[in-house]
């Protein structure tokens, strides 16, 4: 189980991402999804998905540790220059799971 004190790696080390047949992105890690919160002030940790639909952020951070999703404006470097607070729905169980708005033009590609 992960621990909610302080960071473990496996929380955040991405093992299997894609879209799932209910038609939501999400991403898998070797141990717990979510089992890492901040607790550090000024501090925050985040899963990121870059979609055709933008690219969006699932986070926790010291002020409001439950995880939530903001849609995020990156510049040329990919530093984040904007971010609406709500970007959309998110689910954090097994896997994290994009959900709502942030899927409405999501589909697969073949190679």
């Amino acid at each position: 189980m992960g621990g909610k004190n302080k960071f473990n790696e496996p929380d955040f080390i991405i093992k299997d991402f894609g879209i799932g047949n209910d038609g939501n992105q999400f991403l898998a890690v070797e141990r717990t999804a979510g089992g890492t919160i901040s607790q550090k002030e000024n501090s925050g940790y985040a899963y990121v998905f870059v979609t055709n639909n933008g690219t969006f952020s699932v986070s926790s951070d010291w002020v409001y540790p439950q995880w939530h999703t903001h849609e995020l404006t990156l510049n040329g470097k990919n530093c984040v220059t904007s971010m609406k607070m709500d970007g959309g729905g998110a689910e954090v169980e097994d896997v994290v799971k994009l959900r709502d708005k942030c899927n409405r033009y999501s589909k697969s590609y073949d190679s």
